[in-house]
């Protein structure tokens, strides 16, 4: 598993075959997924598709986990959480 960030703007996780982007920008949370054996680019976006909410729940649970491995609840970073 590997995990990104960006301030308190973004978050992504990538997993086995998926990478799974948040966002937290003044309080609007988008999401985006991806299968990464058949969209390396990173232009067709899955998580609008029920079949996948499956996928995103497992993908968040790896957030939440990567947020405790890594530590990333210091401010003003934290912030990302609110909400999550």
């Amino acid at each position: 598993m590997s995990k990104h960030g960006y301030k308190d703007i973004q978050r992504a996780v990538i997993y086995q075959d998926w990478k799974l982007i948040e966002y937290n920008v003044a309080g609007v949370r988008p999401t985006q997924l991806f299968k990464l054996a058949t969209n390396l680019n990173g232009t067709n976006d899955l998580s609008d598709h029920p079949r996948h909410r499956e996928n995103i729940a497992v993908m968040r649970n790896k957030m939440v986990e990567a947020r405790q491995e890594f530590e990333d609840h210091l401010e003003p970073f934290a912030k990302f959480w609110e909400g999550f």
